[in-house]
C-alpha cells in the first residue's frame, strides 16, 4: 500500500508530514487501531520515512515512541 496525494486531500493534508501527524494524534487520543491502520497504510518507503521523521524532528516522547514501535512492526 501508499499513501498518494489524492489521499492526503481526503484527510485535508497536503503534506505527508501532517499524515504523521495525524498518526501520533491518534496514540495520543487513544485510538491504537486507528493509529495501526494509518501505519499499515504507508508503503514500506514511507514507513522508514516516518521513522526518520520522528527521529529527526521529535524528541521521542512516549506516544511518539510507540508509533515508532507500531513502524517497526510493520516494516
Amino acid at each position: 500500500m501508499s499513501i498518494l496525494k489524492p489521499d492526503l486531500k481526503e484527510y485535508g493534508f497536503e503534506l505527508i508530514e501532517e499524515y504523521f501527524q495525524y498518526i501520533i494524534d491518534s496514540i495520543i487520543n487513544g485510538q491504537f487501531t486507528q493509529a495501526r491502520s494509518l501505519i499499515q497504510a504507508l508503503s514500506r518507503k514511507q514507513k522508514k520515512e516516518l521513522l526518520l521523521w520522528l527521529v529527526q524532528n521529535k524528541e521521542l516522547d512516549e506516544q511518539q515512541y510507540g508509533v515508532f514501535l507500531m513502524t517497526v512492526e510493520y516494516i
